[in-house]
């Protein structure tokens, strides 16, 4: 198993070197966990060599994670929304052949580029029609203006919060001192 994370790891750093969205590795092992089950096993192969690799949801909440930290901790994605710096901006809907789910991961991946590339200004998302861009990338394409709208508002008043915990994940306490009376 410790073999396959790392080769995991390792397509992850290759797809983030390239120009490719950072997102397709979620949505391409949700493709795979939609059309064949969370583990995929073929043929006579289910009886005579059972399958012991990691369950298809486990290597897309693995995807995921390694996005989130890309991004630096800035972006991620829970059942189906897109969350920047702890807010929900969007949960997109189907659209042609990809799910909404696999429509987030793509919105998150483009914002996780961007993030970990620097470009992300308060104030920096905007939109034309139905498109929402950021630093000039199209990052999603919405049903109409006004959910892009609401999309780019969403982004601009993430953009000003503090990176910090993800959806689910739990920030420190801050270690509190009760004053002493005297």
């Amino acid at each position: 198993m410790r073999s396959l994370r790392l080769v995991a790891e390792l397509g992850f750093k290759i797809l983030s070197e390239s120009p490719y969205n950072v997102g397709a590795a979620a949505a391409s092992m949700a493709v795979l966990r939609n059309k064949y089950g969370d583990l995929y096993r073929e043929g006579l192969n289910q009886v005579f060599s059972p399958n012991n690799h990691p369950k298809t949801s486990s290597r897309v909440k693995d995807n995921i994670d390694r996005m989130y930290t890309y991004s630096g901790n800035h972006v991620t994605v829970d059942n189906g929304a897109v969350f920047v710096n702890g807010m929900n901006i969007y949960s997109p809907a189907n659209s042609g052949r990809y799910t909404g789910e696999e429509r987030a991961y793509f919105m998150a991946g483009k914002l996780a580029r961007l993030y970990h590339n620097g470009q992300i200004q308060p104030g920096g998302a905007s939109y034309d029609g139905p498109t929402v861009t950021v630093a000039g990338r199209s990052i999603v394409t919405t049903p109409n203006a006004d959910v892009a709208l609401m999309v780019a508002t969403n982004l601009n008043n993430s953009f000003v919060k503090a990176a910090g915990p993800a959806k689910g994940k739990q920030a420190a306490k801050p270690n509190k001192k009760k004053a002493s009376k005297k």
